[in-house]
């Protein structure tokens, strides 16, 4: 039996995962100058943006948040927005000027003048062109970013011009500002990257939710009769509390309105930068968490070739709109020298895939087995890249923070190859692999390093596919549940836990969660005279309760499982009595379908 796994109709086949890795089977191809804005000092941070097409003149338009190196908060330098316009669908930019005009700006009921305000969104509603913007005011800094007063604010806001060109003219009062979240999000305590679309009978506004050290994010929605307000306190409608399967950690901003539905593309940021998601409702009933559904998980965008690209998608997500069948977007991202800067890129939409891969700063792992065959690879590279298979170890990302990357423990490199080159080479290989135990083989795919570009025209795999069995870590179930592991948890490398490494909690009530794709689980958790009772949940609903107190410390075993149809889960760990430790999830996968039936 032969298969090739570079086919778009099998991207099902492999992991698609925001900080492992994601194979992009998608169809995206790159348009007008590359790029089409490169930042430079002191504004070299142009990482966020938005893409606009104005119904009237058919214009296209880009408004670039510019910020300091690093996003850094300088008086004499405030991060701000500027406009830029094509007459020629985008083949051509020219640079119009800042969004706002250099008059001092005062929010009624406020002492300090607004001074940043860089990531906007622009539609057109009732004839005029609506603008919504980040702000904070002048004295505000990072310090003052979770903690905000009245004295230190920031948040989302409206302006509107007669012309996409602008200037625009502020409204006199905010849509919402952090200093009156005060715990009412629960973690999510700052507010911020807004997108405001007109729905039949009022204003709707989607803000991105920070959490600080808890390094997750999610969406919350405010709506208005008008754009003056009153603005409803936001609701949150995204986010990794959900106990559904739910791909963390990936940040949102802006969203985009396609033939009633609003689409909210959320990028992945781990350190390879590569994964996007896809979230859909309808706009009429978006302000309902049951409305939304994942359009689309991963193989959604790639990093191309280009130097001003090196990064990938960095800094919010890629944004545009459909016109005529295509969805046209703009997509920040770093150069060599780390600088923002921004291109565009085009595809047919409803978005489509495209046989063979790309794979940047990552992980590609097949969620197929096979005890021994033949592998027939046809491929491009620049960096270091590795073929790995019969691998069993244990997966996961290296920290439960941004910047997280791919770590695979129990790796056998005698069970591999790699390549190495500084230029783009194309490679044709052909390997036999083996597993050493036929019964329980492990798994194969590619690995990425850091600043490395693949792609794989053809994988062709030769031989009999057998279900396979991928150990998640600890680590995956921090991050996947947004926790604060700085505070609020001990990480530590044990010999008494499967993955080698055992999570404990510092207090009661903690929570973990692994999101995956598969057919089933087990559960490895050890018992010690330090923990308690945990609930164990599964795509929402509670299975079971377990006791893992024992006088004294137990090696971690397995202590449930459950069969499931093939497809996205989620497994919840919450404490309920003393406290909790996370050993790993071993996430089973049956041989699919289209493969039994072969």
């Amino acid at each position: 039996m032969k298969i090739d796994y570079a086919q778009a109709a099998l991207s099902h086949s492999w992991l698609h995962h925001p900080v492992i890795g994601d194979p992009s089977f998608d169809a995206f191809e790159r348009f007008g100058p590359q790029p089409a804005y490169r930042s430079e000092p002191p504004f070299e941070w142009t990482v966020n943006g938005s893409m606009f097409r104005d119904p009237v003149s058919d214009y296209w338009f880009l408004y670039l948040g510019r910020y300091p190196y690093g996003y850094a908060v300088i008086p004499e330098a405030p991060s701000h927005a500027v406009v830029m316009r094509s007459i020629d669908k985008g083949r051509s930019w020219q640079m119009i000027g800042p969004v706002f005009d250099e008059k001092p700006f005062t929010f009624s009921g406020y002492q300090a003048p607004v001074s940043d305000a860089p990531d906007v969104a622009v539609i057109y509603a009732e004839g005029r062109y609506w603008l919504a913007y980040d702000w904070s005011n002048a004295g505000s800094t990072w310090e003052h970013a979770h903690a905000a007063t009245p004295e230190h604010d920031a948040g989302a806001a409206l302006a509107v011009a007669d012309r996409p060109e602008g200037p625009f003219q502020r409204l006199n009062r905010p849509i919402f500002a952090n200093s009156q979240l005060q715990g009412k999000l629960g973690r999510f305590d700052r507010l911020y990257a807004t997108t405001v679309l007109r729905r039949q009978q009022d204003w709707i506004a989607f803000l991105l939710c920070d959490s600080g050290p808890h390094f997750a994010w999610g969406y919350a929605v405010s709506t208005a009769p008008s754009p003056e307000g009153p603005w409803t306190f936001p609701r949150m409608i995204l986010s990794p509390d959900t106990p559904d399967f739910y791909p963390a950690p990936v940040e949102f901003h802006p969203c985009f309105n396609v033939d009633g539905h609003v689409y909210a593309p959320a990028t992945s940021v781990a350190r390879n930068r590569a994964y996007q998601a896809l979230f859909k409702a309808p706009l009429e009933a978006a302000h309902m968490p049951a409305a939304w559904e994942i359009h689309q998980a991963g193989s959604l965008f790639h990093r191309g070739l280009a130097e001003s690209e090196s990064d990938g998608i960095w800094g919010q997500t890629f944004h545009g709109f459909v016109h005529y069948g295509q969805l046209n977007i703009m997509y920040p991202s770093r150069d060599s020298r780390h600088f923002g800067t921004v291109q565009t890129a085009k595809a047919a939409w409803p978005l489509q895939q495209k046989d063979g891969f790309w794979l940047s700063d990552g992980v590609a792992l097949l969620q197929v087995g096979y005890t021994a065959g033949q592998v027939s690879i046809d491929f491009a590279f620049r960096g270091e890249v590795r073929f790995f298979w019969d691998f069993h170890g244990v997966v996961g990302p290296n920290k439960a923070a941004s910047d997280a990357c791919a770590v695979m423990d129990g790796m056998d490199l005698d069970r591999s190859v790699s390549w190495q080159t500084q230029d783009w080479t194309a490679q044709t290989v052909t390997l036999s692999i083996a597993s050493k135990d036929p019964a329980q083989p492990g798994c194969l795919g590619f690995i990425c390093e850091p600043g490395s570009l693949l792609h794989v025209s053809s994988c062709v795999i030769e031989g009999h596919p057998a279900p396979v069995t991928v150990y998640w870590s600890a680590i995956e179930a921090l991050l996947n549940a947004g926790q604060n592991v700085r505070d609020h948890w001990s990480v530590a490398k044990t010999d008494q836990a499967r993955s080698g490494l055992l999570a404990t909690a510092r207090q009661d009530k903690a929570c973990v969660k692994w999101s995956f794709e598969g057919s089933g689980f087990d559960l490895w958790l050890p018992r010690g005279p330090a923990l308690g009772i945990v609930a164990v949940q599964v795509d929402g609903l509670l299975v079971q309760s377990i006791n893992l107190k024992s006088p004294v410390d137990q090696q971690s075993a397995v202590v449930m499982g459950m069969d499931l149809p093939a497809g996205r889960h989620a497994v919840m760990l919450m404490g309920e009595e003393g406290h909790l430790a996370a050993d790993c999830l071993a996430v089973r996968h049956s041989i699919p379908a289209f493969l039994q039936s072969t």
